[in-house]
Order: C-alpha cells, then structure tokens, then sequence
C-alpha cells in the first residue's frame, strides 16, 4: 500500500520541524557555553591596549607639562 502524497508532505514538514529546532537548540546550548569558554581560554585584546597604554602616555604626558607650568608660575 502506498502513502497518499499529502502525508508524505507533512512528514517531510514534520521533519524539517524538527531539524530546524534541533539545530536551534544547539546554537542556543553553544550560545550559553560562551562564557565559560571565554573565561576559561580569554584572549588579550591588543588594540584596546595599545588604545590604553596611548591614552595612558597622553594623560601623564599632559598632566606633568601642566604640572611643572603651575610650578613655574606659581615659583612652587
């Protein structure tokens, strides 16, 4: 006996239901798992510390030229 064509449809749509969840669940599952990863195996940003270290020279650049003209003007 054969299977009318409208259950072989729903079947196949049954099926890739089902895929398509099974495959959702797992990128929700690998989604979750990220920060243990991310804290177990974290990896150094080396543009944001260069960024910092730049901004850092700035700022104590900047601070000690301010310093030393309040020095001078004030004869501190």
């Amino acid at each position: 006996m054969t299977q009318p064509s409208g259950n072989r449809k729903s079947s196949r749509s049954g099926l890739r239901t089902v895929r398509l969840l099974r495959r959702a669940k797992l990128a929700l599952v690998a989604m979750a798992a990220l920060p243990v990863f991310q804290a177990t195996g974290c990896f150094p940003d080396p543009i944001g510390a260069l960024n910092f270290e730049l901004q850092n020279l700035v700022n104590v650049t900047l601070i000690d030229w301010v310093s030393i003209i309040v020095q001078n003007v004030l004869r501190l």
